[in-house]
């Protein structure tokens, strides 16, 4: 008896995004269950995050080239079962989708949609017609995956009546964290992600200023790289405005092991973001798998990723950002006896909810039982 084929649609690191990641994680573990077949639909329409959500040729160029790899990965074989990753709210994206998911639903007998970045169901309010068109599309798919309860809005809205939540489970990278870690500064304050405002990073910036008055060992590692129109430029004048560039480090993109030391020496980690597309911060699991307390805004699916009890703060984003952020800084230095029981419970949550194992195949327990489905 032939084996069923598994699709696995979208594009792999690079460049560093929470969705490249994810869609890496899910195929190596499908390609680890031999009771079906795993192939992979690349993407390649960004090659940085410069390119992201810009239009261009080269672009239209590749939506070609992707219905042919399609076409291709479907004369091979039937297709019992494609996960596509929905590409977000923002126009280009949703052009794609528009573009590749009518191939995608007539390709395959069952299609289910990945719901990564959220913000689809915001535009539904007062949607364009491309919009309407999505809407259509999507809801002609036999099924959706998202990631965090509050992702349920998403697919909800689009029509979409059989809803799986499954979070991504990461391989557990702090080997150390039993016995602690030699390289912590308890200091350092740790950002990892996109460097722009709905992520904000300016008015991190800010409010690291503010309490740095106040408390002048603090130091602040951003990790990850502008997403236009922000840029190294702005980013840079606005440390040397704030007069905070001697206590700054700008890391860049790491990745592997130099990404991994980023946490290791890190004592806080901060994620103030407010972005529309949020849904899954993948850096929250990150930190929790080292030991990190953790600073975040109420926003979006952070607190599904978090917990109720989270080892930290969850603030508000009703004032203006870099004023809460100050807030949430101010309340963890004062409390920094509780740092160690906060990062406790964060590694106890990632243990029990996000941590690779073989006991908690997740995806590959999805993709079997739809594709051994009537």
């Amino acid at each position: 008896m032939e084996k069923k084929r598994v699709i696995i649609a979208g594009q792999l690191p690079p460049p560093q995004g929470g969705q490249n990641i994810m869609i890496a994680q899910i195929l190596d573990q499908l390609r680890k269950d031999n009771s079906f077949e795993t192939v992979h639909w690349p993407f390649f329409f960004s090659r940085d995050l410069n390119t992201m959500r810009r239009a261009s040729v080269g672009k239209i160029m590749e939506l070609i080239c992707c219905l042919w790899r399609l076409l291709r990965i479907r004369i091979a074989g039937p297709i019992d079962l494609l996960l596509y990753p929905a590409g977000g709210p923002h126009l280009v994206p949703v052009v794609r989708d528009v573009c590749l998911l009518p191939f995608a639903r007539i390709a395959s007998r069952r299609l289910v949609i990945q719901f990564h970045a959220a913000g689809i169901a915001e535009k539904l309010k007062n949607p364009r017609i491309i919009y309407r068109i999505l809407a259509l599309l999507m809801r002609g798919a036999d099924g959706a995956i998202v990631m965090t309860n509050y992702n349920r809005v998403d697919p909800e809205s689009l029509g979409i009546g059989t809803i799986d939540i499954i979070s991504i489970r990461l391989k557990d990278e702090a080997a150390s964290a039993a016995s602690g870690f030699s390289q912590r500064e308890p200091s350092r304050i740790l950002y990892v992600g996109h460097l722009c405002a709905d992520k904000g990073t300016p008015a991190l910036l800010e409010a690291f200023r503010n309490v740095r008055r106040d408390f002048p060992d603090l130091r602040l590692e951003l990790v990850g790289e502008p997403l236009v129109p922000y840029d190294w430029e702005t980013l840079k004048g606005e440390a040397d405005r704030l007069g905070i560039q001697n206590s700054l480090k700008l890391s860049g993109v790491l990745t592997q092991g130099e990404k991994w030391q980023a946490f290791e020496r890190a004592g806080l980690f901060v994620f103030p973001t407010v972005a529309p597309y949020e849904s899954f911060g993948l850096v929250l699991v990150e930190a929790m798998m080292f030991n990190l307390p953790i600073l975040a805004t109420d926003w979006r699916g952070n607190r599904d990723v978090l917990g109720e009890s989270p080892g930290g703060i969850l603030f508000s984003t009703d004032a203006p950002l870099a004023i809460q952020v100050e807030r949430a800084i101010r309340e963890a230095l004062a409390r920094r006896n509780d740092w160690l029981a906060w990062g406790a419970k964060n590694r106890a949550r990632f243990e029990s909810h996000f941590m690779q194992s073989d006991s908690h195949p997740d995806y590959a327990d999805f993709a079997r039982r739809v594709v051994q489905a009537p």
